[in-house]
């Protein structure tokens, strides 16, 4: 608007003048000559037309003053142009949608149009809906995965949030580790104990001095979270077991200093990984002996430290007091009451110190086992129902097997012979029954009959060790198993723990 504007103020200071007798814009001196021909208003002009060309009514032929007067042209202000402008109501939604209504109306086609134009919009509408939906739905499920204080400053939680999904989702643990500095280094920050430093891989640990700020306000939330967050900074740390081991000690200590009977810092999930990564980064370091008393009796405890804090969280008594042991007709329903169960025997395995106690805690847990499994047979048959299905599978061809490839293995070096080749040739076949479709039962199966291979070798049967070795090469890693499960999307997992397998078919 602005270059019209200008435009008319130009051509109407070339075209017009005012005498100050009349006080009329566009008369001229002599009224015998008529300035304005109004026969000329009926014909259709656009803005765009008047704006830049001279105007019909509007003459070349117009008087000139005299030159005594034409100093008064300079004090008298020029007459500005009416421009026709949009009103407010053309800018109101329910406005133009009624005349692209009636526009759509009145052409060729036009119901078509208005019927595509009003599946579009509620396309557009849904889809707004599903992502507010969705954004709560995200916050929700990645709280059961981590709770996050709330007096966390925003890019903190951001930076949780997104190790979160890179960890637990798209199983990338490099990612995940960058987003956690980011988040610790966001947390120093806050706190005024560094400064944000983007490119620095380094960050610095809250000081005693400033947890013992929260510690007085009995804000303990804030110091678990704090907690946590350097938990899972340090497990995601990858081949740097040194740094690692700093870490995770360090967070120890502020559990150790800041935790009591009515609140305990840190979730006790991460903390038993903790206990076993420790373990398992002090086994494998170069000063490791079994025969070293010390360095043996270390890495003992802190196995037995995860399982204590299991069963302390989920009420397990052990039989006879003896860590490790399982009571008669348990059902195991923590992942990590089984990975810390094995981690503890395959230990004693391997250090070959206490096969005995090794073997114990494996036949505990295949007893738990199959009572399990037994339940969810009867329950099935019972109810008629495919529920429990998955999970009935993966003890059947999954976890009994391995179990029994490992009692194997622990009978054979003890010298029972006979029994260990039982006992792994009922593993090896139990779970090649779908090691076709499954990653696990394929994985579990070739090595059982590897170790079943090396066994008759060693007993001087060569026509059972090449049958083991044929079955050893036909059977192959499903891709898909390898695939399923491994990396996943937000989307796919957050409908489905809503939804079930519902979710896709409802949000496709």
């Amino acid at each position: 608007m602005f270059p019209v504007k200008l435009t008319m103020n130009r051509l109407f200071a070339q075209k017009m003048t005012i005498r100050p007798g009349f006080g009329k814009p566009g008369l001229s001196s002599l009224k015998s000559h008529s300035l304005i021909n109004f026969n000329s208003f009926k014909k259709p002009v656009g803005i765009i037309n008047r704006a830049f060309t001279t105007p019909s009514h509007i003459s070349y032929n117009r008087p000139h003053l005299a030159p005594s007067q034409q100093h008064l042209l300079w004090n008298v202000p020029l007459l500005k142009p009416k421009i026709q402008t949009r009103g407010a109501a053309a800018w109101k939604v329910i406005t133009n949608i009624k005349e692209l209504n009636k526009m759509l109306k009145k052409r060729k086609g036009g119901t078509f149009r208005r019927r595509l134009l009003l599946v579009f919009c509620i396309y557009m509408i849904a889809n707004f809906l599903f992502n507010v939906m969705f954004f709560f739905l995200s916050i929700g499920y990645l709280k059961t995965l981590q709770d996050i204080p709330s007096n966390f400053s925003v890019w903190v939680k951001f930076n949780i949030r997104e190790g979160l999904i890179k960890e637990e989702i798209n199983k990338n643990e490099r990612a995940a580790n960058k987003e956690y500095l980011k988040a610790l280094k966001n947390v120093a920050n806050d706190n005024k104990v560094d400064s944000y430093d983007e490119d620095s891989p380094y960050f610095t640990i809250l000081p005693f001095s400033k947890l013992d700020q929260y510690a007085e306000k009995k804000d303990y939330h804030y110091i678990s979270g704090y907690v946590d967050l350097l938990f899972r900074y340090a497990l995601t740390k990858i081949d740097d077991d040194v740094e690692t081991s700093y870490y995770l000690n360090q967070a120890l200590l502020i559990v150790e200093r800041y935790s009591t009977p009515q609140y305990a810092i840190g979730d006790y999930n991460l903390k038993n990984n903790v206990y076993r990564t420790l373990a398992q980064i002090l086994q494998n370091s170069d000063d490791f002996s079994a025969s070293n008393r010390e360095s043996y009796n270390q890495v003992e405890g802190l196995l037995k430290s995860s399982l204590e804090l299991i069963g302390k969280n989920e009420g397990i008594e052990f039989q006879d007091n003896e860590i490790g042991i399982l009571p008669d007709q348990f059902t195991i329903e923590s992942e990590n009451l089984l990975s810390s169960l094995l981690d503890l025997s395959w230990f004693y395995t391997d250090t070959k110190t206490d096969i005995n106690k090794s073997l114990s805690i494996l036949l505990s847990i295949l007893r738990s086992l199959k009572y399990e499994s037994s339940q969810l047979r009867i329950k099935q048959e019972r109810e008629g129902s495919l529920s429990n299905d998955k999970r009935l599978k993966r003890l059947r061809f999954e976890l009994i097997p391995l179990i029994k490839s490992n009692v194997g293995e622990i009978l054979w070096f003890k010298g029972s012979k006979d029994e260990a080749v039982s006992w792994c040739r009922e593993a090896a076949y139990e779970s090649m029954l779908v090691s076709k479709d499954n990653y696990d039962a394929a994985k579990i199966s070739k090595n059982s009959f590897k170790i079943l291979a090396k066994m008759y070798s060693k007993m001087g049967d060569e026509e059972s060790k090449r049958l083991c070795l044929d079955k050893l090469r036909e059977i192959e890693i499903p891709i898909v198993g390898l695939a399923d499960g491994r990396r996943q999307t937000l989307r796919d997992v957050v409908l489905r723990y809503y939804f079930g397998t519902f979710g896709k078919i409802l949000f496709p």
